[in-house]
């Protein structure tokens, strides 16, 4: 098993709402519901810097979260291959990871055709397509290779991969409560059922995109929203800050393929959005 451990995260962001890494015992139980005995977890995650990343507090911080979770993959009996971020361009980067997961595919595949490994096949956990290319090495080898996502991999006319659900994403990354679809069901019944009334919302962060920036709220249910800054007098709220808002509509995030969040506003629309 080679986790792709940032792209993990983010389809879990896609399908739970959260960004979560998984845990080995997680992988472990997700792929036995599909038929796979884990033999080996080899986890790539960025736990270095370099460049202006050395100074950056997003980079500290992410590297902070990458590094406890390299160690839990350590105690639980995991490998780590090691990248690094970099902070140079805008975007956080994550540097040599994919070559990483590349190398330990080039790895295992060796050691299952040369007898050297009890496994069968090597699981992907990845929809990076860049990997992809590395899988024909393996296939050479005669060791199957299955790419293991959230979406798009059985799209890719792929020999072997499997499509995780969320029940798999969840078992994985350990995350419980209403995630996923019950947030979706959620968010739907704001938008089209209970537009006609404001509700407590808590300022949680903002986010920026295409160089705008929007706050982003969480209602008490687990429910997130958007606002804009205009809702708030054009300045941004405190952090922590309590506002009365009304849902107005759907947000799918600036790629829309994010979990659904409200849009929220100040003053009540008159008729529900149709979004």
């Amino acid at each position: 098993m080679i986790i792709d451990s940032r792209n993990l995260a983010g389809q879990a962001k896609e399908v739970l709402g959260k960004p979560r890494y998984p845990s080995v015992a997680g992988v472990r139980e997700a792929l036995a519901a599909y038929g796979f005995a884990v033999e080996k977890v080899i986890a790539a995650v960025a736990t270095r810097s370099q460049g202006n990343a050395a100074r950056s507090p997003r980079v500290s911080k992410a590297l902070q979260i990458n590094c406890d979770f390299a160690e839990r993959i350590r105690a639980d009996g995991g490998v780590v291959a090691e990248g690094y971020l970099r902070d140079d361009y805008g975007p956080m980067e994550e540097k040599q990871v994919d070559v990483l997961c590349a190398r330990a595919i080039a790895d295992e595949a060796y050691a299952v055709r040369h007898a050297a490994s009890p496994a069968r096949a090597i699981v992907l956990l990845s929809k990076d397509a860049d990997l992809i290319p590395m899988f024909s090495f393996a296939h050479d080898l005669g060791v199957p290779v299955y790419a293991a996502a959230s979406s798009t991999v059985h799209d890719r006319r792929l020999d072997h991969w499997l499509l995780l659900g969320q029940a798999a994403l969840c078992t994985m990354t350990g995350m419980r409560g209403m995630v996923g679809h019950g947030l979706r069901d959620r968010v739907a019944e704001f938008a089209l059922r209970r537009w006609d009334r404001h509700y407590s919302w808590t300022v949680v962060g903002t986010v920026h995109r295409s160089g705008v920036e929007l706050v982003r709220l969480l209602h008490s249910c687990g429910v997130q929203g958007i606002a804009s800054l205009a809702e708030f007098g054009g300045r941004a709220p405190a952090h922590g800050s309590v506002h009365a808002l009304y849902p107005a509509g759907i947000d799918a995030g600036e790629w829309r393929r994010e979990l659904p969040e409200l849009a929220l506003v100040a003053v009540p629309p008159t008729r529900p959005s149709p979004s």
